[in-house]
C-alpha cells in the first residue's frame, strides 16, 4: 500500500512539475487543493489563487529538477514528501535568471479520487 502511494504522488508530481514549465493553469488549478499553503524560500506565502497568479505574472519556470528521490512517509489522510529540488526560472519583468537549490516539503491529500498538493514549503539548500 505504500509503495501504491508513494508512486501515485510521484506521478502526480511529475504531472504538476511538467505543468508548471507548460504554463498549463488549467492542469495546476486541478491539481491545488483550495486550501493550498504555498511558503517560498524567500518567506512569501501564496493560496491558491496567490499561487497561480504568481506563475502567471512573475516567473516563468524553466527547469525543476530533483538530485536525489524524495523520501514519502504516508500519513492518515495524506503523503509527506521531503526531498531536494533545483529549479531554474525567468523573472517575467526583466527577463532576469534565479536559480534555487533548496528542500522542499509537500503534503498530497486524496480527496474525490484525485491527489492534492495542500502545502508546500521550500527551504534554500546550502551548497
Amino acid at each position: 500500500m505504500q509503495e501504491d502511494f508513494q508512486q501515485a504522488v510521484e506521478a502526480i508530481e511529475r504531472v504538476r512539475c511538467e505543468a508548471t514549465l507548460g504554463d498549463d493553469w488549467t492542469t495546476l488549478a486541478q491539481i491545488f487543493s483550495n486550501e493550498l499553503a504555498f511558503v517560498h524560500s524567500t518567506g512569501y506565502v501564496h493560496d491558491k489563487i496567490g499561487y497561480l497568479d504568481f506563475l502567471r505574472t512573475r516567473v516563468k519556470t524553466l527547469r525543476i529538477s530533483r538530485p536525489a528521490s524524495p523520501t514519502c512517509k504516508i500519513m492518515r489522510g495524506g503523503v509527506l514528501v521531503f526531498g531536494p529540488i533545483d529549479q531554474q526560472m525567468e523573472r517575467r519583468a526583466d527577463a532576469g535568471i534565479v536559480n534555487v537549490s533548496g528542500w522542499t516539503t509537500q503534503l498530497w491529500t486524496r480527496n474525490d479520487n484525485a491527489w492534492k498538493l495542500i502545502h508546500q514549503q521550500s527551504t534554500r539548500r546550502s551548497e
